[in-house]
């Protein structure tokens, strides 16, 4: 049995709903604290947050979590393997001994111990070479069909699963997994965020649902025109220091960007059969927000206190924050070492933005006057 102690769970709560609620309760009878690494302002798909992150945050400690911390921009929007990399990191530094993940099955670290072998990854960069139409997922996904068979290679497609995979790879023996098989009866967040008003109030915990409903949705449709137009402004060199940036991606997004007249169109006149739509997606929110290369590929240098229960605040003093600074209030950034500084601010603006994304925009510069949720 599990020895109760401190867990951390990667998240997005974009919206907290049941099947988080579910999980929750499952973290807190088997742990004594359970600390959340949440994407902020925007997410891994993509695109912006739904809600501001203090209400998300909010929420998720008035369902049951202890401590709710940022996994700031860029980290919150890279690719899969990267943004495991970033929320892995924080936990390990910060002295987190398990991690907690939702999974759609049982049996992933058996594919972990294959991936992490240096002849797959030879293998795969082979098949890349000599299947040009492959993507790295589709690759690693056929590789797995020829060794073990078309079920286990099905477990890669799976969004929870690839989280859950990448996150083992990251952490390696670092830290100690505790998975939680998804709850079918529980609707999916991307499934809530297509509903309507009134339907998605209906699947969110009590709580979460009156913050939702006093809360303005935020989508990228309201930015579109502003992205479109930064594009068509931006030169391939431009492109070319965006993170997951190729030549030929980065001439599909401009020629894309030139034709669209909204976001639909560009991310369709984008696509390529060696990208996915989520990938398409981040590039344009990199492109728009500037997530240069070099900044994006640095591991996170520090996080942020969004909320916390004020009964488990001082857990904030058992965690390795000289590893792994946390800052209890934005307006303190200035204290980070150097290159932390320079992730805040990367944060900060895209704060500043995607505080446009509100159906009534609002000002920037809030980022520095907030303080973090404690209930």
């Amino acid at each position: 049995m599990q020895d109760k102690t401190t867990c951390a769970v990667i998240c997005e709560y974009n919206p907290f709903h049941k099947g988080h609620k579910y999980q929750m309760e499952i973290m807190k009878q088997s742990f004594d604290t359970v600390i959340c690494i949440m994407s902020g302002t925007t997410v891994q798909r993509g695109e912006c947050a739904i809600a501001d992150k203090y209400i998300r945050a909010e929420a998720a400690v008035r369902e049951g979590a202890d401590i709710v911390l940022e996994l700031p921009y860029p980290y919150s929007s890279l690719g899969a393997r990267d943004f495991a990399a970033s929320g892995v990191h924080i936990a390990t530094m910060l002295g987190i001994p398990t991690l907690v993940f939702g999974a759609e099955n049982d049996g992933l670290e058996e594919l972990v111990r294959l991936l992490i072998k240096p002849s797959t990854q030879d293998e795969i960069r082979i098949m890349l070479n000599e299947k040009g139409s492959l993507s790295y997922p589709q690759a690693r996904q056929e590789y797995v069909r020829q060794l073990l068979g078309s079920d286990k290679a099905e477990l890669l497609i799976k969004p929870n699963n690839i989280l859950g995979i990448e996150y083992m790879i990251a952490g390696g023996d670092k830290i100690s997994y505790f998975p939680i098989k998804r709850n079918h009866e529980f609707l999916s967040a991307s499934v809530i965020r297509a509903m309507s008003r009134e339907e998605m109030l209906s699947e969110l915990p009590l709580y979460s649902a009156e913050q939702f409903g006093n809360a303005e949705m935020r989508a990228m449709k309201n930015l579109e025109l502003a992205i479109i137009a930064k594009l068509r402004m931006m030169e391939i060199k431009d492109y070319l220091r965006i993170y997951d940036m190729t030549d030929d991606f980065a001439v599909r997004i401009k020629k894309a960007a030139v034709k669209a007249t909204n976001l639909e169109e560009l991310y369709k006149s984008a696509s390529a059969l060696t990208d996915t739509h989520a990938k398409i997606r981040r590039a344009v929110l990199h492109s728009f927000i500037g997530a240069d290369m070099r900044m994006a590929k640095r591991l996170p240098r520090y996080t942020m206190l969004l909320a916390a229960n004020r009964v488990k605040l001082n857990i904030l003093n058992e965690l390795n924050t000289q590893a792994m600074p946390v800052l209890a209030k934005p307006a303190h950034y200035k204290k980070l070492p150097l290159i932390a500084q320079k992730q805040f601010l990367l944060s900060e603006r895209a704060d500043d933005i995607m505080a446009l994304a509100d159906k009534t925009p609002k000002q920037g510069g809030q980022a520095c006057i907030k303080s973090p949720v404690i209930i």
